[in-house]
């Protein structure tokens, strides 16, 4: 975001807007100054406990998309199915991704 700042003197009518979910108090000042933000700004901060957020953890087998398409599969209530569940899952490689897509 510091190297951004020439966008603000480039283009100085354009709307800026800067979004972040972890950064500190100064951090949020840094930004504001880097980018010569204008007033008003609007600082929504809320906690990190997300209640209505799951997280797990899941070992792969040799064959991730097959790992993948068992869980979605699985259906039921249960928290850790994927089923009618929106669903975010890191790999490592955009290999991966493209493989899972």
């Amino acid at each position: 975001y510091r190297r951004l700042g020439f966008l603000r003197n480039d283009f100085p009518q354009v709307p800026m807007i800067a979004l972040t979910a972890t950064a500190t108090f100064n951090v949020c000042r840094d930004i504001h100054t880097a980018l010569g933000l204008q007033q008003p700004v609007f600082l929504a901060k809320t906690s990190f406990n997300r209640p209505n957020l799951h997280y797990a953890v899941s070992f792969k087998s040799g064959d991730a998309c097959a790992d993948i398409v068992r869980e979605a599969c699985k259906g039921g209530e249960g928290g850790d199915s994927l089923h009618n569940n929106p669903t975010i899952i890191y790999v490592l490689t955009k290999r991966e991704a493209d493989d899972i897509a």
